[in-house]
């Protein structure tokens, strides 16, 4: 029979540490310490993963602001607060019979765009605002 020291030496070392193993603890791990050790090691991984990308998802969000629809927004929200109180009750007016109109599903003949259209191109364009203001408020952004 032959005895490998060495083996025994691990096994000792390994089994009581705080006897055998140099500076009171074990150099290899039991395979249920290295099961444990690959699991913590895999929650580890996941929660610094998670962590990655709420910071990222962070600074994405810091670098790109507000979006193109937000920024259009409260430029028309500025233009509003910019009328007189006559002006915007008008405007309100104007916005509620527009939605009336299209729930009534009122559709306007070809001469009256025409007529609609002769009257824009009078005085309309000639308001003194932005062209992105006439895109906004076409679109009825903001209201």
């Amino acid at each position: 029979m032959r005895y490998n020291e060495r083996l025994v030496m691990f096994i000792l070392r390994n089994r009581a540490p705080e006897r055998f193993a140099e500076g009171g603890s074990a150099r290899g791990l039991s395979a249920v310490d290295q099961a444990t050790l690959k699991r913590m090691r895999q929650r580890w991984r996941a929660e610094w993963d998670a962590e990655q990308a709420a910071r990222a998802e962070a600074e994405q969000a810091a670098l790109t602001g507000p979006t193109f629809l937000e920024e259009l927004e409260q430029m028309h929200r500025r233009w509003y607060a910019g009328l007189s109180r006559r002006t915007r009750a008008a405007y309100r007016e104007f916005r509620r019979r527009e939605r009336a109109d299209k729930a009534a599903g009122c559709m306007p003949y070809a001469d009256e765009v025409a007529e609609g259209e002769a009257e824009y191109d009078a005085g309309a364009t000639h308001d003194g605002r932005a062209k992105i203001n006439l895109l906004i408020e076409a679109d009825g952004i903001g209201v």
